[in-house]
């Protein structure tokens, strides 16, 4: 909190080619020397805008109609045949470098820098989001900006545009909804969709998937004034999550989980923190009784020798999540609201 009272109170001389990082006018840094402090304090926090764009995505789906029945998913062809009741096909849009591709669109000169946005100007500023041209150099979210700085000394600093992100957030779930009703905005910026009703009866459905997934880039990239966005494709949450991780640059964009490639895609180099419910704590657990790091590692332990560390409830996700099935009840699509059948779910396709 006080790190963040800091960089408020250190503001950077505008640069020649973006906006300052805040206005220019000396500010109170308490309520005693400015009595609009927390209202500016908080109207410029990020966690308050996570917490606004919630209430504002609530307020959007009651508006809506509810969506119809979800389509019945695939047959199961997994290695968990036992349990697993089939697969659908679920994408993951994950905007690429949100807050910074934003400031980018807002002010064109800004590309092909290196970009962070921030508040603040200070060394104790943190990085929100930065260009790929700034992590090339080795920015990355979270850092001091006086580390980042010191990485890249040409780093342009934009502030904070949370009408912006709002906007595009919004244009971003109403044009994945214009494709399928069945869609869930974990934020403004990472939304799940459920098109298996738009891929079924489509012939090769590894095939109809990847060019869907191709298409709803070029619908997003329109629909937000050209931001781009990484796609993953998979049976189920998880895997579309880790299809869209391996979509992001310098990859090509789209990547595909098939149903038959789970244990593939969750081969050697996976980390076991990459699946569901594996916290610190519990990789920690991993890691001093069953010596496990990787998802290869998990695989080989018994769901009794887990359950016998972990208990019978997390030792079925575990070893289902190994095997690549999502065993969280919302692994399929259940959220969203209206629009029938998503009225260019056919032209998309």
């Amino acid at each position: 909190f006080f790190l963040l009272l800091r960089a408020m109170a250190s503001l950077p001389a505008p640069a020649a080619d973006h906006q300052p990082v805040a206005p220019p006018r000396k500010r109170g840094r308490s309520s005693k020397e400015d009595p609009h402090f927390v209202e500016r304090f908080f109207a410029s926090s990020r966690l308050h805008f996570i917490g606004s764009w919630r209430r504002r995505y609530a307020t959007l789906l009651a508006a809506l109609p509810p969506p119809p029945p979800l389509p019945a998913p695939f047959p199961c062809t997994c290695s968990t045949s036992t349990v697993c009741v089939g697969h659908r096909i679920i994408l993951l849009v994950d905007m690429d470098a949100f807050f910074a591709a934003v400031a980018v669109r807002e002010n064109p000169r800004l590309k092909g820098k290196p970009v962070a946005v921030c508040w603040g100007g200070g060394n104790s500023a943190e990085v929100s989001s930065c260009t790929y041209e700034a992590r090339a150099l080795g920015v990355k979210k979270g850092m001091w900006l006086q580390q980042a700085r010191r990485l890249c000394p040409s780093l342009v600093l934009a502030p904070y545009n949370f009408d912006a992100y709002h906007a595009a957030g919004e244009s971003l779930l109403r044009a994945l909804r214009n494709i399928s009703p069945h869609t869930d905005a974990v934020s403004c910026d990472e939304m799940f969709v459920d098109v298996t009703h738009v891929i079924s009866g489509n012939g090769d459905v590894d095939a109809a998937s990847e060019a869907l997934a191709i298409r709803v880039r070029s619908a997003v990239a329109e629909a937000t004034g050209g931001l781009p966005c990484s796609v993953g494709v998979g049976p189920n949450r998880m895997l579309a999550k880790l299809a869209a991780t391996r979509a992001k640059p310098p990859a090509s964009g789209v990547h595909v989980i098939t149903a038959n490639g789970a244990i593939d895609a969750l081969g050697d180099g996976v980390s076991a923190r990459d699946l569901p419910g594996v916290g610190r704590s519990t990789a920690e657990a991993l890691l001093k009784h069953f010596n496990a790091t990787t998802v290869v590692d998990l695989r080989a332990i018994s769901e009794a020798r887990l359950a016998a560390r972990f208990g019978p409830k997390i030792a079925k996700s575990l070893y289902l999540a190994s095997r690549g099935c999502d065993p969280r009840a919302g692994a399929a699509i259940s959220a969203g609201g209206g629009g029938g059948e998503g009225p260019n779910a056919e032209a998309a396709l």
